[in-house]
């Protein structure tokens, strides 16, 4: 049975149903994240935030008819979060779909790899800008006296994140001052031809006026993200400012919390310090921490002595294959490794209070358009397109309940 492209529509619906609902197995904070869908209001999206409590109390002993003092209302305010759109596209040649043997088993295998790629990639983007959006993927470190359009650059340890450089070769990258001003690569953005796990190097091409301007210090971004990509777990862990419209400085339960690893490896009691710098704030529910594989990796080598604690107090510590589970104040404590969070970094945070909203998911089909789903023929060259769109963004609704460690130097890692 020869394929016929004006029923592609049905076929497409056949073929990968409710993909987009399927989560890659990198993506933990989207999985742990539920996206929750919201119609906007103009071009953002907004909602309520209770930021203090009632103080009009009055106390009495001697049973009187007391006077009482005025009333002291709780403040709110309007949280506007700016959603980001992000678009992938692929192509398809008629040469290629041509050779599937007329067949639409055949077919179809040219684009299961397609859809598939295509589907992981757009929960790659996600899940960068949810941890980073509003900051940046990486910082130099050296940058080699050389010339050329193809230059190398290492990476910061403390910025590393070999997670989100495995799955960039062949991407483009922006990068900037280390104030976002200016941008170095002004006329041409430059695009990752390698990278070096084990030297933590980035080989890349770019107009060599520009490359040879990059110092230590600069900061490397996804292609066109800068000032469009919505606020991640960075962002909010590090805000002192305005954000999503409320002012930090003015609200404290607005600003999240700091914690400082001493310039050292991770430890278990490093994790419930900094995690008692938001149980003062009014944390008292389950958290995650999202921590880096290197971070992971020096926790585990305290495996025995944490196997030793679970088996003679079996509500403590859970130890499982891919996290480990530790039971406090606070109630559970999960530590998750991740490949994508940089090394000298962790997050804490209690998931329910993170939000995720926006009008879709990652999808291949747009609800309203005339098309069901992003699968055309393209207009001038001989072939078809598929496209993959998203449209949300992340806002904590208690951000005082969030902590990020920064100043963790891992033993299995080392320094720059």
């Amino acid at each position: 049975m020869a394929v016929d492209f004006s029923n592609q529509t049905g076929w497409f619906k056949v073929r990968y149903g409710e993909i987009q609902r399927a989560v890659p197995n990198f993506a933990e904070v989207q999985k742990r994240v539920p996206f929750e869908e919201r119609a906007k209001q103009g071009k953002t999206y907004n909602f309520p935030v209770r930021l203090t409590r009632s103080h009009g109390v009055t106390f009495n002993v001697d049973g009187t008819a007391f006077g009482l003092n005025a009333a002291v209302s709780p403040e709110s305010d309007e949280a506007t979060a700016a959603g980001t759109e992000l678009v992938i596209q692929e192509t398809i040649s008629y040469g290629a779909m041509s050779r599937a043997e007329g067949t639409v088993e055949a077919f179809g295998d040219i684009f299961d790899e397609t859809i598939l790629s295509m589907r992981e990639a757009s929960a790659f983007y996600l899940e960068l800008c949810m941890l980073y959006g509003g900051t940046s993927l990486a910082e130099v470190n050296t940058t080699p006296d050389q010339a050329g359009t193809q230059q190398t650059a290492t990476i910061k340890a403390a910025s590393y994140a070999p997670g989100i450089w495995t799955q960039m070769e062949n991407a483009y990258i922006d990068i900037y001052d280390d104030d976002f001003d200016p941008r170095r690569n002004v006329a041409n953005t430059c695009q990752i031809d390698a990278f070096d796990p084990d030297t933590k190097t980035l080989t890349f091409t770019g107009t060599e006026s520009e490359l040879d301007t990059i110092v230590t210090g600069d900061l490397i971004l996804p292609r066109g993200a800068y000032a469009k990509w919505f606020d991640g777990l960075d962002k909010i862990c590090t805000n002192t400012g305005a954000l999503f419209s409320i002012d930090a400085s003015v609200y404290n339960l607005w600003k999240a919390n700091t914690y400082g690893a001493a310039s050292a490896a991770m430890s278990l009691a490093k994790i419930n310090s900094a995690l008692s710098k938001a149980v003062v704030r009014g944390l008292m529910e389950d958290v995650v921490c999202f921590l880096s594989v290197f971070t992971w990796s020096d926790l585990m080598n305290n495996l025995m002595t944490l196997r030793r604690f679970a088996e003679s107090t079996k509500r403590e510590v859970e130890i499982g294959s891919q996290s480990i589970k530790l039971y406090g104040l606070t109630g559970a404590i999960e530590l998750v490794p991740h490949p994508m969070v940089k090394a000298g970094e962790a997050f804490i945070l209690p998931t329910k209070r993170l939000k995720r909203i926006g009008s879709t998911d990652s999808t291949f089909r747009l609800k309203g358009s005339k098309n069901d789903n992003f699968f055309f023929e393209l207009a001038a060259n001989a072939g078809v397109g598929v496209r993959n769109y998203w449209d949300q963004a992340v806002v904590p609704t208690q951000p005082a309940k969030f902590v990020k460690i920064a100043a963790i130097v891992n033993d299995s890692l080392g320094g720059d």
